[in-house]
């Protein structure tokens, strides 16, 4: 039987309490809605937006000082206009990402190696 692993302690990252998923936003929502114009027999036009909402995230804790790495709240509009032809056989989509061009962080790095952080 193999010994008990022990976690060792943070060095130089400070505590990570209250952080339940390092990197992942407290708090997310995201809302879409689609409205269907019938045009003739079996053609229509669908008008859909989506909206994503977003907590802040930090990097590694609360007590992180490298304010760069963290990403603030933020909101995330999309739309999207598609024609579709009779009988439902072909769909044109137009759509715009991220409508208001917000800034956030997908994923953020250090150049540091882990031993000089």
């Amino acid at each position: 039987m193999d010994a008990p692993r022990t976690i060792p302690p943070l060095e130089k990252g400070g505590s990570r309490e209250g952080n339940e998923f390092v990197r992942s936003p407290r708090a997310t929502a995201l809302l879409a809605a689609d409205y269907r114009i019938l045009l003739s027999k079996d053609s229509k036009v669908v008008l859909a937006a989506t909206g994503a909402l977003r907590r802040s995230s930090l990097r590694r804790s609360a007590t992180d000082t490298r304010g760069l790495l963290n990403q603030g709240a933020a909101s995330i509009a999309n739309a999207r206009v598609s024609y579709v032809l009779p009988e439902g056989k072909y769909t044109f989509t137009a759509y715009v990402n991220n409508v208001a061009d917000t800034i956030y962080k997908n994923h953020t790095l250090t150049s540091l190696g882990a031993a000089q952080e």
